[in-house]
């Protein structure tokens, strides 16, 4: 048995998803059967999505009382950020692109998104340093909170002595004294001393 239904929803298709062919086949007998729904990964932040497909009457078989199914498609997790902070404007490079500032509060969308800050209102920073003591020897180190709902994000904090040389920045030898779901917390292997200048920083990437 061959039933006929219509598309609707604020999602394309061709675009955002496969285009569907308008008819599914029942099993003799069946109340139900499956249509495979293909969406396209297009890479923009365009919010939620709708797809609806609702079965159309005919002789041959009964409309149920809810004749309409419907799904909903979602942005990638950075998708989803750049949406609910700049909406419409979340596919402009020039506001919304990872390495734009357009609050200008020193922080690029992209640590915004990886600390949990505004994009679009100025920030106090939000990495804290403090010092540790540890075996009568005082470290510097470095509290960097993490976005929970971004988990694929890569963070990494380094140190240098020498603020001149950008090739001297690394994060070797530092320990890890925590690494969970919402903070990075790192010291560095090298103790404050008189004459002894040391820096630390918070690099975040994309996977």
């Amino acid at each position: 048995l061959v039933g006929s239904y219509t598309v609707g929803g604020t999602a394309t298709a061709g675009s955002d998803y496969a285009t569907l062919s308008g008819t599914a086949t029942f099993d003799a007998g069946a109340a139900n059967t499956s249509v495979v729904v293909t969406p396209f990964s297009d890479n923009l932040a365009e919010g939620d999505e709708t797809i609806s497909i609702t079965l159309q009457p005919s002789a041959d078989y009964q409309i149920p009382a809810s004749p309409t199914a419907a799904i909903t498609l979602k942005d990638t997790a950075a998708g989803s950020w750049l949406f609910g902070q700049f909406g419409a404007q979340a596919n402009d490079p020039q506001i919304a692109g990872w390495m734009e500032d357009p609050d200008m509060d020193g922080l690029n969308n992209l640590q915004e998104m990886a600390y949990g800050t505004a994009a679009t209102a100025a920030n106090p920073d939000p990495l804290m340093q403090d010092m540790a003591e540890v075996g009568g020897n005082r470290y510097l180190r470095l509290h960097v909170p993490k976005n929970p709902a971004l988990p694929g994000l890569i963070y990494e904090v380094q140190a240098t002595s020498d603020l001149g040389n950008p090739a001297t920045w690394s994060g070797s030898g530092l320990v890890i004294e925590e690494n969970s779901a919402t903070m990075l917390r790192v010291r560095d292997s090298t103790p404050a001393a008189p004459g002894i200048a040391r820096f630390m920083r918070s690099q975040v990437s994309l996977p």
